[in-house]
C-alpha cells in the first residue's frame, strides 16, 4: 500500500503577523484607549502570547499602563492565552481596581486551574467591601471552586444564599450545580436544583451532567430527562451529550438506545457532535455492529477524525484488532487528518495483534507528525514493541519517558508477560513499579503472580500477595492467580484458605480449576476430584480447562469407573472431540487399562495432532499381556505400535521429540533393533542434536543396549564424551554394562562418573550391586554397599539389601545372608526371601530353606514358584 503524506494545518499566524505590522506602522501615530481595546480583541483571536506582550509593551510606552479599562482587557487576554503570571502582573498594574478587575482576575485563575488563588482573591474582594461582589463575581468564584474541597464549595454557596442569588438567578444556580458536580456531591447539586425558582435547558443539562459523573446513574439520568420533558423544557445538544456520556461510562446499552431515540426525536440525530457521542456509546457498550452502521450512514465524517477514533476505539476495546487496523488504513486512503487519539487507538490495535508490519506503518506516521515525543504515545509504543517481541526497544522507549506513570509501567510489565521466558523481567518491572510508589493495575498483579507460579518463587509470591492486600485489590483474576500461585508452589493449604475467603461472586470455573489442578499436580487426585464435585454442587459449569485438570486426576487414579462418568460430562459439553480433551481421554483410558476405548476415541477424533498420536502410541505401549505365558500378545502389541507409527508418518503427522522417545522406549521394551535403527536415522533427518538433547541420547543408548547392540551403546557414549550428558546418561551406560555382564566396567564407569562431577544415586548403586551379584564380585559389592552410607550418604533400600543377600547366597554364605535379613530396618520382601530359598536349593540347606519357604508361604501361600523351589531343595 502506498501511504499518502499526512498533512496537518499549520499554526494560524496571519492575525499575529498583521497585528505586529499594524503596531509597527502606527508606532508614531496616536492610538487611544478604544483603539488599544480593539487591538487586544484582535490579539485574543490570534492566540499569540508574543503579540500580547508586544501589545502590552506598546500600551506601557504610550502611558496607559495603569488604565483600568485596558488593564481589565489585558487580564482577560492573558487568562484566555494561559499566561496567568502576566494576567496577575496586569492586575497589579491597575492603579484603581474595581469589581470588574477582580472578576477578570478570578476568572483567569479559574480558567487555568488555579482555584486556590481565585478563592484567595475573592476573599480579598470581600474584605475590601463585602457588598461590592456582583453576579459575575460569584459566577467567577464558583468556577474557581470547582476543584476545591466540598467545605469550600459550601462556604461559597452560603455567600450566594446571603446575596439571594442561588434560587432567583438561573445562571448562578446552574453554576452551583456544576460546582457540586465537579466536587462529586450529587446530593448538593440536587438540593440547589430543587431550590431554584425557575430552570432552563442548561440547568437541567447541568443536573444530568452531575449524575453522568457518577458510575451507574444511567437510569437516574433517564428519569431526570423524562421529568425535564414533562416540565416543558426542550433539551439541547449538551443534554444529550451528557446523557450519552453516562451510558458510555456505565456501559448501559438499554438506556443508551432510549437516549438515541430521543435525540432523533428532537432533531439532534444529524448533529455531528451528538452523532459522534451516539456512535461512541454503541461502541463502548459493545454493540460494534450498530456503531459501524451509524458510522457508514454519517454524511460528514471526513472533516474530523472523531467518528473514526470512536469506531477504532470500539474495535480495540472489543478485541476486533484486525477491523481497527483496517479502519486506520481506510482513514489514510480517504485523506482524513488523524490526531493523537487516532494513533493511540491504532497502536493499541497493532499491539493486540502483536503485528509489527502494520505497527511499523503507524509508527512511521507518528514520527512524521511529530508526536513521537508525547508520553502517551510513547506508552502505547512500549506496549506495541513489547508485545511484538522487541523488548529491548520497548525498554528504550520507556527510558525516554521523563517520569513514567503507572500506565507506562503497566505496559512494559504486560509486554514482558506476553513473551515466554521473561518471568524474571515481569517481577523486576513489578518491583520497580512498587519502588516508584506506583500502584499496578489488576493485570500486572496477575502477571507477577503468574511469573511466581512459573518460577516456583513462593517467597516473591508471598510479597506480591502482601501488596495485593495492602492496595485492597479484589477481582476474580487476582484471586484466581493467587490460588494458582500457592497451588503450583505446593502450598495447598494456603491455596484452599484463599479460595474459601473469596466472595462467592468472584468464584468462577477458572478459580475452581486452579484448586483442582494444584491438587492433581501434587499427587492428590482424590482431593482434586472432591473439589470438582463440590464445584458442580455449587452450580459452576465446568470449562475445557477444568476437564483437562480433572482428566489428569482420573488418569493418575487409574479409575475406569470415574473416568467414564467424567467422559459423559465431557460429551454433554460437546468437548469429547476436542483435540486437547480427546487426547487426555485417550491417555486416561490407557492408564486405567481400557485401551479398546482409547482406540475408539482416537479413531473418532477429526483433528488429531502430534500430541494425540503420541498419547495413542503410549497407550499401546502401556498395554500388557494378560498373562506371562502369552508372548504372542506381546508380539501383537509390538506390531500394533509399529503399524500405528507407520500410519502416523503416512498421514503426514509431524513427528516430535516425544514421539521418538515413546517409540524408542517401545523398541527397547520389545528388543526391536531394526525399528530402533530406523528411528535413529529419523533423528538425523529431523536435525535433532543429541549433544543438546540428553534425554533423546539416553533413550538411544538404552535402546541399543536392550536390543543387544552393546558395542553401539558404548561407541555412542564415548563419542558423546564424559563432559556431556547427565546423571541419567551415566546410569543408562552403567545399566548397559551390567546387562551385558560387564560388571567390572560398570564399576569403572562409576569412578568416571564421579570424576565428571556426578554423584551416584540409588539407581546407580542398585545396578552396580545387581551386576556384582550376577558376576560373583562379593568384595566389590561390599565396597559399594559401604560407600552408600559413608561417602554417598544414601540409605540402602530393599533393592540394595536384596542384591547383597542374593550375592551372599550365590557365594554359599547362607548364614550371613540370613543374619543380614534379620537386621533389615524393614521386613524383607518376597524377592529377598526367594533369593535365600534359591541359595538353599543350590547349596542343599534344607533347614534354612524350610524357614525361607515358610516366610514366603506367609506372604502368598498360592505362589507356585515357592513350591517348585522348595521341592528342588529337597530333591538336591
Amino acid at each position: 500500500m502506498i501511504l499518502r503524506r499526512w498533512a496537518f494545518p499549520p499554526h494560524s499566524c496571519e492575525l499575529e503577523r498583521a497585528l505586529l505590522q499594524h503596531l509597527e506602522r502606527h508606532k508614531d501615530k496616536v492610538i487611544d484607549v478604544y483603539g488599544f481595546a480593539g487591538l487586544i480583541q484582535a490579539c485574543s483571536r490570534s492566540g499569540s502570547p508574543r503579540a500580547a506582550k508586544q501589545l502590552e509593551a506598546e500600551i506601557t510606552r504610550r502611558g496607559f499602563r495603569g488604565n483600568k479599562s485596558l488593564g481589565n482587557h489585558l487580564i482577560n487576554l492573558y487568562g484566555r492565552l494561559g499566561c496567568v503570571r502576566d494576567a496577575a502582573a496586569a492586575f497589579d498594574g491597575i492603579e484603581e481596581k474595581n469589581v470588574v478587575s477582580f472578576n477578570a482576575m478570578i476568572t483567569a485563575y479559574a480558567q487555568n486551574g488555579h482555584s486556590r488563588q481565585g478563592l484567595g482573591l475573592f476573599r480579598k474582594l470581600l474584605l475590601l467591601d463585602s457588598k461590592v461582589a456582583n453576579i459575575v463575581s460569584f459566577i467567577s468564584v464558583i468556577k474557581s471552586c470547582c476543584n476545591e474541597r466540598l467545605e469550600e464549595c459550601r462556604w461559597i454557596h452560603g455567600l450566594v444564599d446571603e446575596a439571594g442569588l442561588s434560587t432567583s438567578n438561573i445562571v448562578v444556580g446552574t453554576a452551583l450545580i456544576n460546582m457540586y458536580a465537579v466536587c462529586g456531591s450529587v446530593a448538593d447539586a440536587e438540593a440547589v436544583f430543587g431550590s431554584m425558582e425557575s430552570r432552563n435547558e442548561i440547568t437541567w443539562s447541568a443536573l444530568i451532567a452531575a449524575h453522568a459523573a457518577v458510575p451507574g446513574h444511567a437510569c437516574q439520568i433517564w428519569d431526570i430527562f423524562r421529568a425535564m420533558e414533562n416540565s416543558g423544557v426542550v433539551p439541547n445538544e449538551v443534554t444529550f451529550i451528557s446523557m450519552l456520556s453516562s451510558c458510555t461510562v456505565a456501559e448501559d446499552l438499554s438506556v443508551g438506545r432510549l437516549i438515541h431515540e430521543a435525540a432523533d426525536k428532537y432533531g439532534y440525530g444529524s448533529d455531528v457532535v451528538v452523532g459522534n457521542s451516539v456512535l461512541n456509546m454503541y461502541g463502548k457498550c459493545g454493540d460494534v455492529d450498530r456503531a459501524r452502521q451509524l458510522f457508514d450512514e454519517m454524511g460528514d465524517k471526513h472533516a474530523a477524525p472523531v467518528a473514526w477514533n470512536s469506531l477504532m476505539g470500539a474495535y480495540t476495546q472489543t478485541r476486533n484488532f484486525v477491523l481497527a487496523v483496517e479502519l486506520f488504513s481506510l482513514m489514510q486512503l480517504e485523506g482524513v487528518i488523524a490526531n493523537k487519539v487516532t494513533f493511540l487507538a491504532a497502536l493499541n490495535a497493532c499491539a493486540g495483534l502483536a503485528e509489527m508490519t502494520a505497527g511499523k506503518t503507524v509508527v512511521d506516521c507518528v514520527v512524521e507528525c511529530g508526536l513521537f515525543g508525547d508520553d502517551l504515545v510513547k506508552t502505547a509504543l512500549v506496549s506495541l514493541f513489547g508485545k511484538c517481541g522487541y523488548l529491548d526497544v520497548a525498554e528504550s522507549v520507556l527510558g525516554e519517558i521523563l517520569v513514567p506513570d503507572s500506565v507506562s509501567w503497566n505496559s512494559i510489565v504486560a509486554a514482558y508477560a506476553s513473551q515466554q521466558g521473561h518471568d524474571q523481567d515481569v517481577l523486576r518491572g513489578f518491583h520497580l513499579m512498587h519502588s516508584h510508589g506506583l500502584i499496578p493495575e489488576d493485570g500486572v498483579f496477575v502477571a507477577a503472580l503468574n511469573a511466581c507460579s512459573n518460577l516456583g518463587a513462593l517467597k516473591q509470591g508471598k510479597l506480591v500477595h502482601y501488596l495485593v492486600r495492602e492496595t485492597g485489590v479484589e477481582s476474580t483474576d487476582v484471586f484466581t492467580a493467587l490460588v494458582n500461585m500457592y497451588g503450583k508452589c505446593g502450598e495447598l493449604l494456603t491455596a484452599r484458605e484463599i479460595f474459601s475467603s473469596m466472595p462467592d461472586e468472584f468464584r468462577d470455573a477458572l478459580t475452581w480449576n486452579g484448586l483442582i489442578n494444584a491438587h492433581t499436580q501434587h499427587g492428590k487426585p482424590e482431593e482434586a476430584l472432591s473439589f470438582y464435585r463440590r464445584m458442580q454442587q455449587e452450580g459452576t459449569r465446568p470449562r475445557k480447562s477444568v476437564f483437562v485438570s480433572v482428566l489428569n486426576a482420573v488418569a493418575a487414579l487409574g479409575s475406569s469407573v470415574e473416568g467414564r462418568r467424567i467422559h459423559e460430562q465431557v460429551a454433554e459439553c460437546s468437548l469429547d472431540l476436542d483435540s486437547t480433551v480427546g487426547t487426555l481421554l485417550v491417555n486416561m483410558y490407557a492408564k486405567s487399562g481400557d485401551v479398546d476405548t482409547a482406540w475408539e476415541i482416537f479413531e473418532r477424533m477429526q483433528h488429531s495432532d502430534t500430541v494425540t498420536w503420541n498419547s495413542m502410541l503410549g497407550a499401546c505401549i502401556q498395554q500388557r499381556p494378560r498373562s506371562s505365558e502369552a508372548p504372542h500378545e506381546q508380539q501383537e502389541n509390538e506390531a500394533v505400535v509399529v503399524r500405528l507409527f507407520a500410519r502416523m508418518l503416512l498421514e503426514g503427522i509431524r513427528v516430535d521429540r516425544v514421539t521418538l522417545l515413546t517409540m524408542l522406549s517401545a523398541c527397547a521394551s520389545h528388543a526391536s533393533l531394526s525399528h530402533g535403527k530406523k528411528l535413529h536415522g529419523l533423528v538425523s533427518e529431523l536435525n535433532l542434536s543429541l549433544e543438546s538433547d540428553t534425554g533423546l541420547f539416553n533413550a538411544l543408548v538404552t535402546m541399543y543396549s536392550r536390543c543387544g547392540s552393546w558395542e553401539v551403546s558404548q561407541a555412542m557414549f564415548h563419542a558423546m564424551g564424559s563432559c556431556h550428558g547427565d546423571l541419567i546418561t551415566w546410569n543408562s551406560m552403567i545399566t548397559a554394562c551390567a546387562r551385558h555382564g560387564q560388571a567390572l566396567q560398570a564399576v569403572e564407569l562409576v569412578r568416571g562418573m564421579e570424576q565428571a562431577g556426578w554423584s551416584p544415586d540409588k539407581v546407580t548403586l542398585t545396578v552396580i550391586l545387581s551386576a556384582c551379584s550376577h558376576a560373583g564380585l562379593l568384595d566389590k559389592a561390599y565396597e559399594c554397599f559401604q560407600l552408600m552410607r559413608g561417602e554417598y550418604e544414601i540409605d540402602p533400600g530393599p533393592d540394595h539389601y536384596g542384591s547383597i543377600v542374593d550375592l551372599l547366597c550365590r557365594a554359599g554364605k547362607l548364614g550371613e545372608a540370613e543374619a543380614l535379613i534379620e537386621k533389615l530396618p524393614d521386613p524383607a520382601s518376597a524377592v529377598t526371601w526367594r533369593s535365600l530359598l534359591g541359595g538353599c536349593s543350590n547349596h542343599g540347606d534344607l533347614v534354612l530353606g524350610r524357614r525361607a519357604a515358610d516366610e514366603l508361604f506367609g506372604m502368598d501361600p498360592r505362589h507356585h514358584t515357592t513350591y517348585v523351589m522348595l521341592s528342588n531343595t529337597y530333591c538336591g
